[in-house]
């Protein structure tokens, strides 16, 4: 699915997976090959938000399943508590299996970091592409088991793969100091094109 216009040529334009494609993906993967029912969502209050989960619920709703909770929190607010309690406590009887988890890095890192002191340490956690680079960062290493996240392009990181490498020499040619990002690898191949 397109989600900006095509560049000016004739033959050749972007395509990149829509946030909704990703969220499908990451539905199919938990359904699929984890065997997983039971969804809830922790999402940045707003309209960018709002849209992940309308996508999951419909992501769900084409397997016959439904969303079992939610928890929000305001943008770049690691103050995730509230929006916590409320996913646990909105989800009851039960413990979700899966949490689709669409806000910043450091929020989700929050996130992840208080529920997994309350959640069974079965529960897994989705990551969209929108979580962004450095995640794993703010993640403390106790925190990271059944944690995934979804990416649409290669590791900017690995120079195994030509695109990547080719990318890498650019960014170092103009700035020995670059360090490598999934958002400047994805300007750079469109760029390219």
């Amino acid at each position: 699915k397109a989600m900006a216009p095509p560049t000016v040529s004739t033959n050749v334009f972007t395509v990149r997976a829509s946030y909704a494609d990703e969220i499908n993906a990451l539905v199919n993967y938990a359904t699929c090959t984890l065997d997983l029912i039971r969804f809830s969502v922790f999402y940045q209050e707003g309209s960018f938000g709002t849209q992940a989960v309308d996508a999951l619920k419909a992501a769900l709703e084409a397997v016959n399943l439904r969303l079992y909770s939610n928890g929000s929190c305001a943008a770049d607010n690691t103050n995730v508590t509230a929006g916590t309690i409320g996913l646990v406590t909105r989800a009851l009887p039960f413990v979700p299996e899966v949490i689709l988890v669409w806000v910043s890095a450091p929020v989700a890192a929050a996130f992840i970091s208080l529920a997994k002191a309350v959640l069974p340490p079965s529960v897994v956690y989705l990551l969209g592409s929108v979580v962004g680079e450095g995640f794993e960062t703010y993640l403390p290493s106790r925190s990271s088991g059944n944690v995934y996240m979804a990416q649409v392009l290669p590791l900017s990181v690995d120079p195994s793969i030509p695109v990547v490498r080719s990318y890498q020499a650019a960014m170092a040619a103009v700035n020995s100091t670059y360090f490598p990002s999934a958002t400047a690898l994805e300007g750079y191949v469109g760029g390219r094109l």
